[in-house]
Protein backbone atom coordinates (compact mmCIF):
# COMPACT_ATOMS: atom_id res chain seq x y z
CA UNK A 1 0.00 0.00 0.00
CA UNK A 2 1.01 3.61 -0.47
CA UNK A 3 2.82 5.22 2.45
CA UNK A 4 0.17 7.94 2.47
CA UNK A 5 -2.61 5.43 3.08
CA UNK A 6 -1.70 3.85 6.39
CA UNK A 7 -0.08 4.87 9.65
CA UNK A 8 -0.47 5.40 13.40
CA UNK A 9 -3.59 7.34 14.42
CA UNK A 10 -2.94 7.18 18.19
CA UNK A 11 0.55 6.49 19.55
CA UNK A 12 1.70 4.74 22.72
CA UNK A 13 1.32 8.00 24.71
CA UNK A 14 -2.31 8.33 23.65
CA UNK A 15 -1.49 11.29 21.38
CA UNK A 16 -3.64 11.74 18.26
CA UNK A 17 -1.84 12.07 14.93
CA UNK A 18 -3.83 14.84 13.25
CA UNK A 19 -1.32 15.11 10.38
CA UNK A 20 -2.03 11.59 9.08
CA UNK A 21 -3.31 11.81 5.51
CA UNK A 22 -5.25 8.83 4.15
CA UNK A 23 -6.31 10.70 1.02
CA UNK A 24 -10.01 10.11 1.73
CA UNK A 25 -12.85 11.38 -0.46
CA UNK A 26 -16.31 12.78 0.37
CA UNK A 27 -18.14 9.41 0.42
CA UNK A 28 -19.41 7.76 3.59
CA UNK A 29 -16.86 5.35 5.05
CA UNK A 30 -17.21 1.78 6.15
CA UNK A 31 -15.04 1.11 9.21
CA UNK A 32 -13.78 -2.29 10.37
CA UNK A 33 -11.75 -2.63 13.57
CA UNK A 34 -10.19 -5.39 15.66
CA UNK A 35 -10.27 -5.12 19.45
CA UNK A 36 -6.92 -4.92 21.30
CA UNK A 37 -6.12 -8.38 22.66
CA UNK A 38 -2.69 -9.94 23.21
CA UNK A 39 -1.24 -12.34 20.65
CA UNK A 40 -4.44 -13.20 18.75
CA UNK A 41 -2.92 -12.79 15.30
CA UNK A 42 -4.91 -9.61 14.66
CA UNK A 43 -2.48 -7.79 12.37
CA UNK A 44 -1.76 -10.83 10.21
CA UNK A 45 -5.48 -11.50 9.88
CA UNK A 46 -6.20 -7.95 8.69
CA UNK A 47 -3.31 -8.11 6.23
CA UNK A 48 -4.68 -11.38 4.81
CA UNK A 49 -8.21 -10.00 4.64
CA UNK A 50 -7.58 -6.55 3.20
CA UNK A 51 -4.02 -6.63 1.78
CA UNK A 52 -2.99 -4.03 4.35
CA UNK A 53 0.55 -3.74 5.71
CA UNK A 54 0.10 -3.61 9.48
CA UNK A 55 3.19 -4.62 11.47
CA UNK A 56 3.02 -8.27 12.56
CA UNK A 57 4.66 -8.98 15.92
CA UNK A 58 5.96 -12.41 16.89
CA UNK A 59 5.91 -12.21 20.70
CA UNK A 60 8.07 -9.98 22.87
CA UNK A 61 11.85 -10.10 22.92
CA UNK A 62 13.41 -9.97 26.36
CA UNK A 63 14.89 -6.60 27.21
CA UNK A 64 13.36 -4.89 24.19
CA UNK A 65 11.34 -1.77 24.86
CA UNK A 66 9.15 0.22 22.49
CA UNK A 67 9.32 3.98 22.19
CA UNK A 68 5.78 5.24 23.02
CA UNK A 69 6.20 8.02 20.43
CA UNK A 70 6.46 5.48 17.61
CA UNK A 71 4.47 2.63 19.18
CA UNK A 72 0.89 2.26 18.03
CA UNK A 73 -2.14 2.35 20.26
CA UNK A 74 -4.34 2.46 17.17
CA UNK A 75 -3.18 2.06 13.57
CA UNK A 76 -5.34 2.82 10.57
CA UNK A 77 -5.23 1.86 6.88
CA UNK A 78 -7.29 2.57 3.80
CA UNK A 79 -8.32 -0.88 2.56
CA UNK A 80 -10.50 0.20 -0.34
CA UNK A 81 -12.00 3.29 -1.87
CA UNK A 82 -14.37 3.87 1.07
CA UNK A 83 -13.18 1.30 3.62
CA UNK A 84 -11.01 2.10 6.65
CA UNK A 85 -9.47 -0.59 8.88
CA UNK A 86 -8.29 -0.16 12.50
CA UNK A 87 -5.64 -2.36 14.10
CA UNK A 88 -5.20 -1.79 17.85
CA UNK A 89 -2.44 -2.76 20.28
CA UNK A 90 -2.99 -3.42 23.95
CA UNK A 91 -1.32 -0.77 26.09
CA UNK A 92 -1.98 0.36 29.67
CA UNK A 93 -5.42 -0.44 31.06
CA UNK A 94 -6.70 3.15 30.82
CA UNK A 95 -5.41 3.73 27.27
CA UNK A 96 -6.77 0.38 26.07
CA UNK A 97 -10.26 1.17 27.41
CA UNK A 98 -10.25 4.52 25.67
CA UNK A 99 -9.11 3.01 22.37
CA UNK A 100 -11.95 0.47 22.66
CA UNK A 101 -14.36 3.37 23.27
CA UNK A 102 -13.18 5.13 20.12
CA UNK A 103 -13.57 1.90 18.14
CA UNK A 104 -17.12 1.49 19.47
CA UNK A 105 -17.96 5.05 18.43
CA UNK A 106 -16.67 4.74 14.87
CA UNK A 107 -16.87 1.13 13.71
CA UNK A 108 -19.46 -0.67 11.58
CA UNK A 109 -17.78 -4.05 12.14
CA UNK A 110 -15.79 -5.01 15.25
CA UNK A 111 -13.71 -8.21 15.42
CA UNK A 112 -12.80 -10.02 18.64
CA UNK A 113 -10.23 -12.76 17.96
CA UNK A 114 -9.52 -15.84 20.09
CA UNK A 115 -7.75 -19.16 19.43
CA UNK A 116 -9.80 -22.39 19.67
CA UNK A 117 -7.14 -23.93 21.94
CA UNK A 118 -7.75 -21.12 24.45
CA UNK A 119 -11.53 -21.45 24.66
CA UNK A 120 -11.42 -23.85 27.63
CA UNK A 121 -9.25 -21.55 29.73
CA UNK A 122 -10.69 -19.11 32.25
CA UNK A 123 -8.81 -16.22 30.64
CA UNK A 124 -9.65 -17.24 27.05
CA UNK A 125 -11.66 -14.06 26.65
CA UNK A 126 -10.02 -10.76 27.46
CA UNK A 127 -12.82 -9.85 29.86
CA UNK A 128 -11.68 -6.27 30.45
CA UNK A 129 -11.67 -5.48 26.72
CA UNK A 130 -14.97 -7.15 25.82
CA UNK A 131 -16.75 -5.62 28.82
CA UNK A 132 -15.44 -2.16 27.92
CA UNK A 133 -16.81 -2.64 24.43
CA UNK A 134 -20.18 -3.84 25.75
CA UNK A 135 -20.54 -0.81 28.05
CA UNK A 136 -19.91 1.56 25.14
CA UNK A 137 -22.09 -0.38 22.68
CA UNK A 138 -24.98 -0.14 25.13
CA UNK A 139 -24.59 3.64 25.32
CA UNK A 140 -24.48 4.34 21.59
CA UNK A 141 -26.66 1.58 20.08
CA UNK A 142 -30.42 1.44 20.03
CA UNK A 143 -32.60 -1.71 19.95
CA UNK A 144 -34.70 -0.30 17.12
CA UNK A 145 -31.84 1.32 15.20
CA UNK A 146 -28.92 0.10 13.14
CA UNK A 147 -26.30 -1.90 15.02
CA UNK A 148 -22.60 -2.55 14.75
CA UNK A 149 -21.66 -6.12 13.83
CA UNK A 150 -19.54 -7.98 16.38
CA UNK A 151 -17.65 -10.93 14.89
CA UNK A 152 -16.11 -13.38 17.37
CA UNK A 153 -13.37 -14.93 15.27
CA UNK A 154 -12.18 -18.35 16.48
CA UNK A 155 -8.73 -19.01 15.03
CA UNK A 156 -6.96 -22.27 14.16
CA UNK A 157 -10.14 -24.36 14.38
CA UNK A 158 -9.28 -28.05 14.04
CA UNK A 159 -12.58 -29.49 12.75
CA UNK A 160 -13.91 -26.52 10.81
CA UNK A 161 -16.05 -28.68 8.49
CA UNK A 162 -18.17 -30.19 11.27
CA UNK A 163 -21.52 -28.41 11.58
CA UNK A 164 -22.10 -30.02 14.97
CA UNK A 165 -18.75 -28.74 16.27
CA UNK A 166 -19.50 -25.31 14.86
CA UNK A 167 -22.94 -25.14 16.53
CA UNK A 168 -21.57 -26.29 19.89
CA UNK A 169 -18.77 -23.74 19.77
CA UNK A 170 -21.19 -20.99 18.81
CA UNK A 171 -23.49 -21.84 21.75
CA UNK A 172 -20.56 -21.84 24.20
CA UNK A 173 -19.30 -18.49 22.99
CA UNK A 174 -22.73 -16.86 22.96
CA UNK A 175 -23.41 -18.05 26.53
CA UNK A 176 -20.10 -16.56 27.63
CA UNK A 177 -20.86 -13.27 25.86
CA UNK A 178 -24.32 -13.06 27.41
CA UNK A 179 -22.88 -13.58 30.90
CA UNK A 180 -20.32 -10.85 30.31
CA UNK A 181 -23.02 -8.57 28.93
CA UNK A 182 -25.20 -9.06 32.03
CA UNK A 183 -22.21 -8.56 34.35
CA UNK A 184 -21.77 -4.98 33.15
CA UNK A 185 -25.46 -4.06 32.75
CA UNK A 186 -27.71 -2.65 35.44
CA UNK A 187 -30.68 -3.01 33.11
CA UNK A 188 -31.22 -6.79 33.22
CA UNK A 189 -33.89 -6.61 30.50
CA UNK A 190 -31.44 -5.27 27.88
CA UNK A 191 -30.86 -8.14 25.49
CA UNK A 192 -27.39 -8.45 23.96
CA UNK A 193 -28.65 -9.22 20.45
CA UNK A 194 -30.92 -6.18 20.55
CA UNK A 195 -27.84 -3.95 20.71
CA UNK A 196 -25.31 -5.86 18.59
CA UNK A 197 -25.51 -8.03 15.51
CA UNK A 198 -23.32 -11.00 16.56
CA UNK A 199 -21.65 -13.66 14.42
CA UNK A 200 -19.24 -16.45 15.40
CA UNK A 201 -16.75 -17.33 12.66
CA UNK A 202 -14.47 -20.38 12.60
CA UNK A 203 -11.15 -19.97 10.81
CA UNK A 204 -8.84 -22.96 10.12
CA UNK A 205 -5.07 -22.89 10.58
CA UNK A 206 -3.39 -20.78 7.89
CA UNK A 207 -0.56 -23.29 7.36
CA UNK A 208 -2.09 -26.68 8.11
CA UNK A 209 -5.26 -26.06 6.09
CA UNK A 210 -4.30 -23.38 3.61
CA UNK A 211 -7.06 -24.09 1.04
CA UNK A 212 -9.80 -24.05 3.70
CA UNK A 213 -8.21 -20.99 5.33
CA UNK A 214 -8.28 -19.00 2.09
CA UNK A 215 -11.86 -20.02 1.34
CA UNK A 216 -13.01 -19.11 4.86
CA UNK A 217 -11.13 -15.80 4.63
CA UNK A 218 -12.84 -14.99 1.34
CA UNK A 219 -16.28 -15.62 2.87
CA UNK A 220 -15.39 -13.64 6.00
CA UNK A 221 -14.32 -10.70 3.85
CA UNK A 222 -17.66 -10.79 2.05
CA UNK A 223 -19.52 -10.94 5.36
CA UNK A 224 -17.75 -7.76 6.48
CA UNK A 225 -18.39 -5.97 3.19
CA UNK A 226 -22.09 -6.91 3.32
CA UNK A 227 -22.31 -5.63 6.91
CA UNK A 228 -20.68 -2.33 5.96
CA UNK A 229 -22.72 -1.76 2.81
CA UNK A 230 -26.05 -3.23 3.89
CA UNK A 231 -26.19 -2.32 7.57
CA UNK A 232 -24.59 1.09 7.98
CA UNK A 233 -23.93 2.19 11.52
CA UNK A 234 -26.48 4.71 12.84
CA UNK A 235 -24.00 7.56 12.34
CA UNK A 236 -22.35 7.90 8.91
CA UNK A 237 -18.86 9.40 8.75
CA UNK A 238 -17.61 10.82 5.48
CA UNK A 239 -13.98 10.73 4.37
CA UNK A 240 -13.44 14.50 4.54
CA UNK A 241 -14.57 14.61 8.20
CA UNK A 242 -12.94 11.36 9.34
CA UNK A 243 -9.70 12.68 10.87
CA UNK A 244 -11.23 15.78 12.44
CA UNK A 245 -14.24 13.95 13.81
CA UNK A 246 -12.08 11.13 15.19
CA UNK A 247 -9.88 13.71 16.93
CA UNK A 248 -12.91 15.47 18.45
CA UNK A 249 -14.17 12.18 19.86
CA UNK A 250 -10.72 11.04 21.04
CA UNK A 251 -10.07 14.36 22.81
CA UNK A 252 -13.40 14.08 24.61
CA UNK A 253 -12.70 10.46 25.62
CA UNK A 254 -9.13 11.18 26.74
CA UNK A 255 -9.96 14.22 28.85
CA UNK A 256 -13.08 12.84 30.53
CA UNK A 257 -12.06 10.45 33.32
CA UNK A 258 -15.63 9.72 34.44
CA UNK A 259 -18.08 8.83 31.68
CA UNK A 260 -15.37 8.58 28.98
CA UNK A 261 -17.90 8.22 26.16
CA UNK A 262 -19.53 11.48 24.99
CA UNK A 263 -23.32 11.51 24.89
CA UNK A 264 -24.85 10.14 21.70
CA UNK A 265 -26.41 13.52 20.89
CA UNK A 266 -22.97 15.17 21.14
CA UNK A 267 -21.41 12.56 18.86
CA UNK A 268 -24.11 13.01 16.23
CA UNK A 269 -23.96 16.82 16.49
CA UNK A 270 -20.18 16.81 16.05
CA UNK A 271 -20.50 14.67 12.95
CA UNK A 272 -23.48 16.51 11.43
CA UNK A 273 -21.85 19.91 11.81
CA UNK A 274 -19.03 21.00 9.55
CA UNK A 275 -16.32 19.95 11.98
CA UNK A 276 -13.51 20.88 9.63
CA UNK A 277 -14.83 24.45 9.41
CA UNK A 278 -15.24 24.63 13.18
CA UNK A 279 -11.63 23.59 13.74
CA UNK A 280 -10.33 26.15 11.24
CA UNK A 281 -12.53 28.87 12.77
CA UNK A 282 -11.23 28.03 16.25
CA UNK A 283 -7.58 28.13 15.13
CA UNK A 284 -8.14 31.36 13.21
CA UNK A 285 -9.68 32.99 16.28
CA UNK A 286 -6.49 32.34 18.27
CA UNK A 287 -4.47 34.11 15.57
CA UNK A 288 -6.88 37.05 15.53
CA UNK A 289 -6.65 37.36 19.31
CA UNK A 290 -2.85 37.42 19.03
CA UNK A 291 -3.11 40.22 16.47
CA UNK A 292 -5.33 42.23 18.83
CA UNK A 293 -2.72 42.08 21.55
CA UNK A 294 -0.23 43.73 19.21
CA UNK A 295 -2.50 46.69 18.35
Amino acid sequence: MSEMKHGILINGHGEFNSSLDLDLGPSDLGIVSVLPTFRAGKSMLLNDLFSTSFTVKHGFKKGRKEDPRTAAGLSVALAGRDLVVFDSEKRGSSTTKKVVTLQACLSDVVVFAVFESDLGRRDSFDIEVIQSYFVDAYKISHPEGLKSKLIVLVRDVHDVGSKKNQKNMERRILRKLEKLWLSCRQDRTANLRSFLDIAVWNLPHHRLKLVEYNESLKNLHQLMIDAVEGGKFSKSIDGFSFTTYSQFVWTSIREDETEMLPKLADLVAMNDSDVQFERIRSESWKVIEAWRLRV
